[in-house]
């Protein structure tokens, strides 16, 4: 096999949809009280082994949940744990004969509060709550299969349930989680499911299908190319799917049923103005606002909340005297609600409200006589009657006396009427809110919006596949790379391609230098092909990938010349690593590992710090706060680094490259020789002297370069250790009349100039703090270096993603500044020489490159980095031929 054969067999080996773990059965083998649809998602579930179950309220979610515990129980002994939420467990142990053998399908289920009461009942299925759970009650690895009902839980990742329940699922091979709403809006919920389900690594599914905020830590979003549009790749969705079904009626498996369509939902947003105007207030700066919205702080939004409660309640009260034959739900979720609401319905006799500190009898007889029908307004919160509860028989209204950002609670709260088999042709649901809170009103109509979208989308791709995984597989292979484009000029080549497939045609010996910045391992994906680099499930996948490309990359560069990276260690956080605290992965280390097994020799690498200040607001990791509280999980920030490999030579009796790279090369105007010119102090009147015409030379005899690096530059340079040159600190007169801009000027001089005092350094920092003057979002004033192996002067504001802001283009997700690249090129290059970039991006080394009269060669994968690339090459080349407004008037004259 050959070497791309092997490379193109890799590539196939990217495409992951969730493993298949389970067993397999006939759906002839399940309970013949299920139909179709609910054995069909049955058979699904068991054949992966670990699922979410995202199926639409009445899709029949507790009874596929007990049938699957009941198969895998009856397959391999043991006992099976179904935990739900507090108050819900009646719907597993449910054997009312009005619903024939009753939904738990006629099993014996008993509710059980720890692992010593599970063991000594019984029962093979039993059933406990999510507190039981977090509180320590239960080790899952003692069971055979866990069913989560309603589990809402594992969506946010930083609750101390979602944590227990993530740990615990761990330790258990069948696993399955159940949702009503699997918040699409909120997609990184999604993953968290996966992750908790062992379907893949949280931080691998984020890389990728995800974007990173570079400035903002935890901020991410979907990649443009995999958001609900109809334009873009179903790649995330088919990944989706692979491990999530989510239909919203039996008929997006293909089966029709009598009843088994909605009513209409009518949804009414109603604006109730509080009658006192509430006052806007002051921020915490001191400044007062023009307004008051619940985005304003949470005290704020507490207030409108409170403000708002006697004219919300009021008006709910007309809407239900509106209707005096209907049946009401009042949703509130203030206990002031409650207790305006008992107050306005006083007089009603077929009025209950159920709260948290109701005696459970009392709670679940009004249950069950609104359920029936005996009672005809139930004021309840959606947090003790949002999920379970089957109200629609006798009431299609419900009034949400107020309402918050939670589009779940909202959602689970109207399903308990918007259900199948209503006997109301429409159900109508009254959202109340004050202006203030119109921003809430807006999020919540978002969310919803693209729940809807998602449950097409997802309709749409079991129309197209079914639950075959196959099928899916086949659609994922298009997403390998096939077409390429190649933009030239004067003195660059750009491809758009994968650069293992460009870098194999190109001949041997043929570039003088590379200078690239990799890929940091799975850490980011740069497009939705499975060529990309980032597409990778490990660092170990991830370095296989490169160890088809660093062999080419040696084989292509001339003996004896430079092949410089830039690349980073990793963050691993502490939801990634399950430890609780984020700690730092070696990655360079790995880098230099590879570039090395494959022939290069290292020379050494460059330091380039980073901005402390900034990076914790990219990771949170280093914050002040949790400083205080315990330093131990603070660590150090982390520098970029530029790491130089060398080709050997072709000989190794003087160890020069074969084609040298030359500073100060002073050419003999007499015979044209430029390698043997030497100083010579001897003799009066002569400075140099040439060995291969043998004469003495004056300095008008030799042709010099346009710029000398002297001896005087070499030595400051290389020194590590600058004398003081009695330089003094800023005074407080200075600090408080001073810009931060002047303050920061003023540091960079002095500090490089004067030895180091941390203690003074502290006092600076806690003056500025004291003035004001520290900023929170980078370092103020950063401690530098004066050694040349640290880049503490790079300007990272100058690059091509300042270019892109400009210009309103998507920028980079990982740039390279322009001085790190213009300090490798002049350093590591002669004019007129060849350098090779096998990850363009926005074509930052070849725009240098070009600017620096070198030729470029770059190769990117993503579709939009090339052409913005090809854009800036091009403008580069062309300015730097065309004649300036001098030059026409000389030519002119």
């Amino acid at each position: 096999m050959s070497n791309l054969d092997a490379y193109q067999e890799l590539l196939a080996g990217k495409i992951k949809v969730a493993e298949k773990r389970g067993i397999t059965i006939s759906p002839d083998d399940l309970h013949p009280s299920l139909r179709p649809d609910q054995k069909d998602t049955a058979v699904w579930c068991l054949d992966l082994g670990a699922a979410l179950v995202a199926s639409d309220a009445g899709a029949g979610k507790t009874r596929i949940g007990i049938e699957v515990m009941r198969v895998l129980q009856q397959r391999y002994g043991g006992k099976c744990l179904i935990a739900t939420e507090l108050g819900a467990a009646d719907t597993f142990i449910d054997k009312d004969p009005e619903v024939g053998e009753g939904i738990c399908l006629g099993l014996d289920i008993q509710y059980v509060r720890n692992d010593a009461e599970a063991f000594e009942c019984t029962s093979d299925i039993v059933l406990t709550n999510y507190e039981r759970i977090r509180d320590g009650g239960f080790d899952f690895s003692k069971y055979t299969a866990v069913w989560l009902d309603e589990g809402n839980y594992i969506k946010n990742m930083a609750s101390k349930t979602t944590d227990a329940l993530r740990l615990q699922l761990a330790r258990v091979k069948w696993k399955f989680i159940a949702t009503a709403t699997p918040s699409p809006n909120e997609t990184l919920e999604l993953v968290n499911y996966a992750h908790a389900l062992g379907i893949c690594d949280r931080g691998q599914i984020l890389t990728m299908f995800f974007k990173r905020n570079s400035t903002k830590a935890g901020e991410l979003s979907l990649k443009e190319e995999f958001e609900l549009l109809e334009q873009h790749t179903d790649s995330f969705w088919l990944w989706l799917s692979s491990w999530c079904i989510c239909i919203t009626s039996p008929a997006d498996l293909g089966y029709h049923y009598p009843g088994f369509v909605l009513p209409q939902l009518n949804l009414h947003w109603i604006e109730v103005k509080i009658d006192k105007a509430l006052e806007a207030g002051a921020d915490r700066d001191g400044q007062h606002r023009m307004f008051i919205t619940s985005r304003t702080g949470l005290a704020e939004s507490a207030r409108i909340k409170r403000g708002g409660i006697d004219v919300r309640v009021a008006k709910a009260l007309d809407i239900v005297n509106e209707f005096p034959d209907d049946h009401f739900i009042l949703w509130h979720h203030l206990e002031a609600e409650r207790e305006a609401l008992n107050k306005a319905f006083k007089d009603t006799n077929s009025y209950a409200d159920i709260y948290g500190r109701l005696d459970e009898k009392l709670r679940e007889k009004r249950v069950v006589d609104f359920t029936k029908g005996n009672l005809k307004y139930l004021a309840t919160k959606p947090e003790l009657n949002g999920v379970g509860c089957n109200f629609q028989k006798h009431c299609h209204r419900a009034i949400f006396v107020g309402i918050n950002d939670s589009f779940d609670a909202i959602y689970q709260a109207v399903k308990r009427i918007l259900r199948f088999y209503n006997p109301s042709d429409e159900v109508d649901i009254y959202l109340l809110y004050t202006p203030e809170e119109y921003d809430i009103v807006l999020n919540i109509q978002r969310k919803w919006k693209e729940h809807n979208i998602m449950r097409e989308k997802m309709k749409a791709l079991y129309e197209k596949y079914g639950l075959s995984h196959s099928k899916q597989i086949e659609e994922k292979k298009r997403s390998f790379k096939v077409d390429r484009k190649v933009w030239t000029g004067a003195n660059y080549t750009l491809i758009n391609n994968d650069c293992v497939y460009e870098v194999a045609r190109m001949e041997s010996n043929s570039v003088d230098m590379i200078l690239t910045s990799i890929p940091f391992g799975n850490h980011y994906e740069y497009t939705d092909k499975y060529n990309d680099f980032g597409h990778n499930v490990t660092n170990e996948d991830f370095f296989h990938q490169m160890d088809f490309l660093v062999p080419e990359l040696l084989r292509v560069l001339k003996p004896g010349r430079i092949a410089a990276f830039h690349t980073k260690n990793r963050i691993h956080y502490g939801s990634v690593t399950g430890l609780g605290f984020s700690a730092m992965h070696r990655f360079t280390h790995r880098a230099c590992d590879c570039f090395e097994r494959n022939g290069f020799h290292c020379l050494g690498f460059h330091y380039i710090p980073t901005d402390v200040v900034a990076e914790n607001n990219q990771t949170y990791r280093l914050g002040f706060t949790e400083a205080c509280k315990d330093m131990t999980k603070m660590g150090a920030g982390i520098p970029e680094e530029i790491w130089v490999y060398r080709k050997a030579p072709t000989t190794t009796s003087d160890a020069y490259a074969d084609e040298k790279v030359k500073h100060n090369h002073a050419i003999c105007r007499l015979c044209g020789n430029e390698e043997n010119i030497k100083e010579f102090k001897k003799k009066a009147g002569f400075t140099y002297y040439c060995s291969s015409c043998h004469q003495f030379l004056l300095l008008e005899d030799l042709r010099l370069p346009e710029s000398m690096y002297s001896l005087s530059n070499w030595q400051l340079d290389a020194d590590a250790f600058w004398r003081s040159s009695g330089n003094r600190y800023i005074t407080p007169h200075e600090l408080k009349s001073w810009g931060l801009d002047k303050i920061q000027r003023w540091w960079k001089k002095f500090n490089a100039e004067s030895i180091y005092d941390y203690d003074a350094h502290v006092q600076l920092l806690d003056e500025l703090e004291e003035h004001k003057k520290l900023s929170r979002t980078f370092t103020t004033v950063p401690l530098r270096s004066n050694t040349p192996y640290v880049w503490n002067d790079v300007n990272r504001m100058h690059g091509l993603n300042m270019e892109q802001s400009r210009r309103k283009l998507q920028n980079h997700i990982c740039p390279m500044p322009f001085d790190q690249v213009d300090r490798c090129i002049e350093q590591y290059s002669n004019p007129g020489d060849t350098v090779l970039d096998p990850f363009g991006g926005l074509g930052t080394t070849g725009v240098r490159s070009v600017k620096k009269k070198r030729k470029a060669i770059i190769t990117e994968l993503n579709d939009i980095y090339a052409k913005t690339a090809a854009m800036y090459l091009r403008e580069t080349e062309y300015k730097a031929v065309l004649p300036t407004l001098f030059d026409a008037l000389t030519e002119a004259v």
